[in-house]
């Protein structure tokens, strides 16, 4: 059971560290634009 939770909470920190990246990539882009 630990190591599905452990696994779980990996791929969430994953996940979360992706979409942070899409934004600030996303925010660049914008204030480029502008």
């Amino acid at each position: 059971m630990m190591n599905y939770a452990q696994s779980v909470v990996t791929h969430v920190i994953v996940v979360f560290q992706a979409i942070c990246c899409c934004i600030t990539l996303v925010n660049g882009v914008i204030l480029g634009l502008f």
